[in-house]
C-alpha cells in the first residue's frame, strides 16, 4: 500500500499566513476624524487614555485595558479566521479584516461601558451651559466620561495597511 500525501489543511494555512505577511491592523482614530473645531479625536483620545495631569485629567484608559482584556480572545479569533481561509471559507485578506473588526468593536465596548473616574462637576456644569445654548450632546451622557457629542465612538474606525 502506498500512502500519497496530498496538499492540504496545513499547507493552506501556511498559504494562508504567508499571504498575510506584512498585514498590519490598525484600530483608532486616523487624520480624517475631527471634532467641531478641528481637535483630531486622536488627540483627544490620547489624552483621556493616558491623563494630562497639568489640565486636571485623570487617565480613563480604554485602550490599553481592552488590548490586556481581550488578548487571548483576539489570538483565539485570529486562529479560527485563519482556519477558515485555509478551508477556502474566507478569503485570506478577510483574516485581519475580520481581526480588525472585533478589535475596533471590543475598543468601542469599553468605551461605552466606562464610568470611572467620574467627571468632575465642573465638566458637568460645562456640558450642561453648553447644551442649554444649543451646542452637540445628549442628556442621557451628560455626566459619562468619554462620551459625550458622540464624535469619538463615531469615529473609532479600523484599517489593514499592507
Amino acid at each position: 500500500m502506498k500512502i500519497t500525501r496530498k496538499a492540504g489543511k496545513i499547507d493552506a494555512l501556511r498559504q494562508t499566513v504567508q499571504s498575510l505577511d506584512g498585514a498590519t491592523g490598525k484600530v483608532g482614530w486616523f487624520p480624517s476624524a475631527v471634532y467641531e473645531k478641528g481637535q483630531p479625536v486622536a488627540g483627544i483620545a490620547a489624552v483621556q487614555e493616558f491623563g494630562s495631569p497639568s489640565r486636571g485629567i485623570p487617565p480613563r484608559p480604554f485602550f490599553r485595558t481592552t488590548a490586556t482584556e481581550k488578548r487571548e480572545e483576539w489570538a483565539g479569533t485570529a486562529g479560527q479566521l485563519a482556519k477558515r481561509a485555509a478551508l477556502g471559507k474566507l478569503a485570506p485578506g478577510q483574516v485581519m479584516e475580520g481581526l480588525t473588526m472585533a478589535a475596533e468593536g471590543h475598543v468601542r465596548a469599553t468605551i461605552t461601558k466606562l464610568q470611572a473616574p467620574a467627571l468632575k462637576q465642573a465638566t458637568i456644569d460645562a456640558r450642561k451651559r453648553r447644551l442649554a445654548n444649543g451646542g452637540a450632546g445628549a442628556k442621557s451622557t451628560i455626566s459619562k466620561p468619554l462620551v459625550d457629542t458622540g464624535i469619538m465612538l463615531a469615529t473609532l474606525t479600523s484599517e489593514i495597511d499592507k
